[in-house]
């Protein structure tokens, strides 16, 4: 025969079941997990904890090795090289895999910066840096100077913002300019096909 469970059982029952659920859930630390919050949604798919994988170019060297950027969380955490890539096939040199960590390291140029008289620098806001460009090409300009852009080898999207920027200010953009000597490639082209160039 079944007993009848009092009221006060009852409760005195639940109250430990929602007490010892409520421990638990706690967690000992070792596996409880943070929750994501984002003050905006993401505009794609964001699992927390899954990482996607983005293709992409590196930019550290002339060579341009395909990479593919492991991302978590929105945040590229691991740079490969990208499998069948015409000039790396996968691999991806240790200056290529380190360059991710400009984007963490505490000491990174975050916001721009201004050059005081004495050669020191100073923080300044985006808008007060793009009104001292705007400002400076305008009076190098109007007093009959050229304005040239001269950089090293960029490509894709950079590329293009760049030479939107000088159609934009009249700044007369110069072809590339690469800074590493290309002899040593040279050289190996030589000893490998028996010509240099």
């Amino acid at each position: 025969m079944m007993r009848r469970l009092k009221r006060r059982d009852f409760l005195r029952i639940m109250g430990g079941v929602s007490g010892s659920t409520l421990v638990s859930s706690c967690g000992s630390g070792n596996g409880s997990k943070k929750f994501i919050s984002y003050i905006l949604p993401p505009e794609e798919e964001v699992l927390p904890g899954e990482a996607t994988f983005s293709p992409s170019t590196c930019a550290e060297c002339p060579a341009g090795c395909g990479v593919s950027v492991k991302i978590r969380e929105g945040w590229p955490i691991k740079l490969e090289g990208s499998p069948g890539h015409p000039v790396n096939d996968g691999g991806l040199c240790i200056r290529g895999q380190s360059s991710i960590t400009r984007l963490y390291h505490p000491k990174r140029i975050a916001s721009p910066m201004l050059r005081n008289g004495n050669g020191k620098y100073r923080r300044i806001t985006w808008e007060k840096a793009f009104t001292t460009v705007l400002e400076t090409l305008a009076a190098s300009r109007d007093s009959g100077r050229t304005n040239l852009y001269l950089s090293g080898r960029t490509t894709g999207s950079l590329s293009g913002l760049i030479g939107m920027f000088c159609g934009k200010v009249g700044v007369k953009r110069l072809p590339e300019f690469e800074v590493y000597s290309h002899s040593e490639v040279k050289e190996a082209n030589g000893l490998l096909f028996g010509e240099r160039d």
